[in-house]
């Protein structure tokens, strides 16, 4: 009974190990947090279900793999925690990976990597700035704020329209043909729109998101779109977030964070792409890449 307890004890803080190392591996981006069944597609909190199971706890002394198991009565399916993972395939425990990892990591060749993708976001960011210069901005226009700013002096957080004038996006509309431009309630655009010139060519309607309005029918040329709003460009910012991931801050020390606008840029010249599958982006990334090293050297 005494070799029983103790065996149980010994379980509880392999389980105990186990768990922390998952927790790590959730923070550290290695690990989705289990909280769907991968079965029924139920949503739940999963962890606490967790249990080491299998023969390799009797085996020189290593623990068994952790499982997790639905909390549906009419699924109760039973997972390797390593399934919410790239890991699937590896017979090791979450212990054993973060090892593994934390080894891998402290490697120069690891460094290596992290400059050689250091060095291909650096090329599209450098990419997505020259395009955007080269942009020809026509038809149904959306704009939003063009700045993260210092200091909120109002509720409404209005840019002044020598800022919208200073960040120089009019110069990339075309003069060739009417467009229209559309604005959350920043009135501010009209007025650079007059100071640039551009008041004729460019029409000006906006909706008003601080009274909850978010598209407006108006008066419109039948080549324009007669609905004010921003959620085109609402869409865009969703994806950009996603791609840039809520884990890095887009000040630091007060300051812009530099990688933030280094993903940023590659989010803009990926997304600016006229053609989306991946040898597409392969080919016009090999490009900019020769650009690149032809201009800083390999």
């Amino acid at each position: 009974q005494f070799r029983k307890q103790c065996a149980f004890r010994q379980q509880e803080s392999s389980l105990a190990a186990e768990l922390g190392a998952v927790r790590e591996l959730v923070a550290e981006k290695f690990l989705t947090e289990p909280s769907e069944c991968l079965s029924c597609g139920a949503k739940q909190e999963l962890l606490s279900t967790a249990c080491l199971q299998g023969s390799r706890s009797k085996k020189n002394g290593r623990v068994g793999a952790l499982y997790v198991r639905c909390r549906q009565w009419k699924c109760r399916h039973r997972m390797n925690i390593l399934r919410f993972s790239a890991f699937a395939g590896l017979k090791w425990s979450p212990t054993e990976l973060k090892q593994a990892l934390d080894l891998y990591s402290s490697q120069p060749l690891f460094q290596r990597v992290q400059h050689f993708c250091d060095t291909l976001w650096s090329v599209e960011m450098i990419a997505g700035q020259t395009a955007q210069k080269h942009l020809s901005l026509k038809g149904n226009l959306e704009a939003d704020a063009t700045a993260i700013r210092k200091v909120y002096v109002s509720a409404l957080h209005h840019e002044s329209k020598q800022e919208l004038y200073d960040s120089g996006l009019w110069r990339n509309i075309a003069t060739d043909q009417k467009s229209a431009l559309f604005s959350d309630g920043c009135h501010s655009w009209k007025a650079m729109l007059e100071k640039a010139g551009l008041a004729d060519q460019v029409l000006y309607r906006s909706c008003r998101h601080y009274i909850g309005e978010f598209v407006r029918k108006v008066p419109m040329p039948k080549s324009l779109s007669n609905m004010a709003g921003t959620m085109a460009i609402d869409s865009c910012w969703k994806h950009m977030k996603r791609y840039i991931g809520g884990d890095l801050s887009n000040k630091v020390q007060k300051k812009i964070n530099p990688r933030f606008l280094m993903f940023m840029w590659g989010w803009a010249y990926r997304h600016n792409l006229k053609g989306r599958q991946p040898i597409f982006v392969h080919k016009s990334l090999g490009k900019a890449c020769g650009k690149y090293f032809s201009t800083y050297g390999g």
